[in-house]
């Protein structure tokens, strides 16, 4: 299903809890997927909800903390590695 989405010529992908209940392998493909998709088509924008720090840390650019439907905090997720 993944597969189909990155396919899809999607202007933007919203990615929520991708690899919730998934095993460590299967992530490393599914983090290797996003990357390989956002290097080829040159996409700029996604979104990624996730409550797993780990999974934040390794797609991600830019992290954005909320509180209350609000921003509280914005990272650099390459400083705060």
């Amino acid at each position: 299903m993944f597969g189909k989405w990155l396919e899809a010529n999607c202007q933007i992908l919203i990615l929520d809890e991708p690899t919730m209940g998934i095993d460590i392998g299967a992530r490393k493909e599914i983090y290797d997927l996003v990357h390989r998709f956002y290097r080829e088509s040159r996409r700029e924008e996604s979104y990624l909800s996730s409550s797993d720090v780990n999974e934040i840390l390794e797609v991600a650019d830019r992290i954005l903390v909320m509180s209350g439907h609000r921003v509280v905090v914005e990272l650099d997720a390459r400083e705060t590695k």
